[in-house]
């Protein structure tokens, strides 16, 4: 097997940077033939044969993660991928504008003097490139190895090499997309054409990632780093590209001083934390100081470590990072329910079109199958299973449909069809991440979760004009899955921002992006409870809840068992306030029963609630909430329309029908109510 190779000539590779001394350089800057002055070259030590066969051997493996391995079957999806990734190069070649100062591609204009959306628009054509080199690679494609195509992705690396990301320029906009962005971007552009692009190309772009990111630890401290923000050492994700980025560049330069620079970057990333960024023993992952963000930067952080992990099969890495498999037992998979990520730990990506639940659980997904070819035995059968019972689950997105990188496509097929790998059928499991407030209950027909925050933890993030409304999706707010695998997607455009279930709230009018608690300095400081215990596969959770504004307050527990789940609430300090029992997204033949009647959408309720039940198809059993001091509660069905730009950057009318049950607190400061996501008469 290729990892037995890429193994032994590692081996080599250290022993040489430990050993070897490093003399001159054989890989100096050759000049085009356009007689554009040369950039100065970076100095690459000589490496023996065996070394280079090693690095041939890891460009070879890393390049298969995006175009798939010859060895393994290419099934009609991969094809179809292909044709469609095929299909947008060729109108990227008809339309493209060579040498064009102006952009290459009207749609991604970069004119000298647009400095705010430069790095933007170079970030989306190197990522355009990266595409077009894919398909340069793939044998099922019909521009595969095209002359013409070859000569465009050449054409244009040094068209974008000479004219902006070059030693010499400085960083505009956001250094995310100089250093991490464009680097590796172009890094993974060039070891896929690695045998086909010119060596002075290939030097050049060494030269300049290594002028915008010069180490493996920091960022910001390149000579092309404009100084805003200041040098800074890269933490959770952000170290797992930035390490990405040497890394890469140690493949493409046959470098094996930077390969052992990135490989003990990556000791301190899954090393667990007691504040700050990164995981906790708890397995809890915070990202941004204080934010909950395992979906996400959570998400790149496990696949950055398994691409490396994959390509590197070195026994001193695999050592340094087998804390990774219970991460992903204990951090990761808690919080995926049927291909889906909780959107409760996804942050501000709830906003995209592209971040919905299904999308960021199959990206999890992804970054697991990394480990498949180099997990010890003791952890390879678990997390065979849960891929294999999570694609096979997920009735709602079919993983397959969308393959992202070829040969974990490849490998998925084969988990999902090997019949020794048993499923996961009955699930039953109680997970507290007290160290980013959020909890998470499982039974086999559903799931729940509710997502706090306190003088510790973040309330939500609004940042890039992303999550515009996310005001309350941490003030306790509960997250219930069921047969529903649908209900969270396309959720966030249309629910009412205002009434999320669970939350303890006023109405009042609330600013996009207002009242953020997220930074040091900025918590809510009054918040020191939000927590709970458990006791094997039960458990409570707990909430001295104040709002941003100080304006409401309420003392907030529920109580999670077998079938049901107990929510009380007291010492509610504004009579302004309400509780909103549910805010959930309907089918519009859903049948919705308020006191045993027949709620219809032209008749609100308005009274004293004693039972509210939700009968929505493909769920087993109606979902019953059941007040056991009856209270006054407005409940109402909706047709809510919406567009994902109102709450973030992307383009995308939604629609759906919404319940909503809300009670009051005016006359009463406490609640007391059941919920039983799967009821039936034996219980309700």
């Amino acid at each position: 097997m290729i990892i037995f190779f890429i193994k032994t000539a590692l081996f080599s590779i250290l022993l040489t940077s430990l050993f070897a001394c490093n003399s001159g350089s054989t890989n100096d800057v050759i000049q085009p033939d356009t007689g554009i002055p040369e950039i100065p070259g970076t100095g690459i030590p000589e490496t023996p044969e065996d070394a280079l066969l090693g690095f041939k051997l890891m460009r070879t493996h890393w390049s298969s993660y995006y175009v798939g391995d010859l060895s393994l079957p290419f099934d009609d999806k991969l094809i179809a991928a292909s044709s469609k990734m095929n299909t947008n190069v060729a109108k990227w070649l008809a339309s493209y504008q060579a040498n064009n100062t102006r952009g290459l591609w009207r749609e991604q204009g970069f004119e000298l003097s647009s400095a705010n959306t430069l790095d933007a628009n170079l970030y989306s054509t190197y990522s355009r490139l990266f595409v077009m080199a894919k398909v340069y690679r793939l044998p099922k494609a019909s521009l595969y190895q095209d002359a013409k195509l070859l000569a465009m992705l050449i054409e244009s690396l040094d068209f974008l090499n000479k004219q902006y990301y070059k030693v010499g320029v400085k960083e505009t906009g956001n250094w995310w997309n100089w250093q991490l962005g464009i680097a590796r971007s172009v890094n993974n552009t060039l070891i896929l054409l690695y045998d086909s692009v010119p060596q002075y190309l290939i030097n050049n772009y060494i030269a300049a990632t290594t002028y915008f990111v010069p180490n493996a630890t920091h960022l910001c401290e390149g000579d092309g780093a404009s100084g805003s923000p200041a040098i800074f050492e890269s933490t959770g994700a952000n170290r797992l590209d930035n390490t990405q980025v040497v890394l890469t560049r140690s493949f493409l330069a046959n470098d094996t001083t930077e390969l052992s620079a990135a490989i003990k970057a990556l000791e301190s990333v899954i090393t667990t934390v007691d504040s700050g960024d990164g995981f906790y023993r708890d397995g809890s992952f915070i990202q941004h100081d204080s934010l909950p963000y395992t979906g996400t930067y959570g998400q790149v952080l496990l696949e950055g470590i398994g691409k490396i992990a994959g390509v590197i099969s070195d026994p001193e890495l695999q050592e340094s990072i087998a804390s990774i498999y219970t991460i992903i037992f204990d951090s990761f998979y808690p919080l995926m329910i049927n291909g889906q990520m909780m959107d409760m730990v996804n942050g501000r990506a709830i906003s995209r079109v592209s971040g919905q639940n299904h999308n960021i659980g199959h990206s999890v997904l992804n970054a697991m199958l990394f480990y498949t070819e180099t997990a010890p035995s003791k952890s390879l059968s678990h997390l065979k299973s849960i891929i294999k019972t999570q694609i096979k689950s997920d009735d709602y997105r079919d993983f397959f449909n969308n393959p992202v990188y070829f040969r974990n496509h490849q490998i998925a097929q084969q988990i999902v069809a090997d019949d020794s790998i048993p499923m996961i059928t009955e699930r039953t499991e109680h997970k507290q991440f007290n160290s980013m407030a959020r909890v998470v209950h499982h039974r086999p027909t559903w799931s729940f979760g509710v997502a706090m925050h306190s003088n510790a933890v973040g309330n939500y993030e609004c940042i890039n004009g992303e999550n515009l409304k996310g005001w309350h999706s941490a003030d306790g707010m509960t997250y219930l899955y069921n047969q529903q695998s649908s209900h969270y997607t396309n959720y966030w455009p249309i629910v009412d921002s205002y009434k999320l279930a669970g939350t303890t709230f006023v109405s009042d009018k609330r600013e996009k992006c207002g009242g953020q608690l997220r930074t040091e300095g900025n918590l809510q400081d009054l918040i020191t409870w939000s927590g709970g215990s458990s006791i094997g596969v039960y458990g409570t959770v707990g909430f001295n809840f104040t709002n941003w504004n100080d304006s409401v307050s309420a003392k907030k527990s529920w109580f999670m068992f077998d079938n049901e789940i107990v929510a009380l609430g007291s010492d509610i300090a504004n009579t302004a306030a309400f509780t909103a029992i549910e805010n959930r997204k309907i089918t519009a033949n859903s049948k919705v029963y308020v006191n045993n009647s027949l709620l219809k959408a032209e008749t609100p309720f308005s009274g004293l609630l004693q039972q509210l039940d939700i009968k929505v198809e493909d769920q087993i059993n109606p979902l019953s909430y059941v007040l056991l001091k009856h209270q006054l509660t407005d409940i109402s069905i909706s047709e809510n329309e919406g567009n994902f730009s109102d709450i973030g950057n992307n383009t995308k009318a939604v629609s759906a029908h919404f319940i909503t049950a809300v009670l009051k607190h005016d006359e009463s400061n406490e609640y007391q109510y059941m919920i039983f996501p799967n009821s039936s008469a034996e219980y309700v």
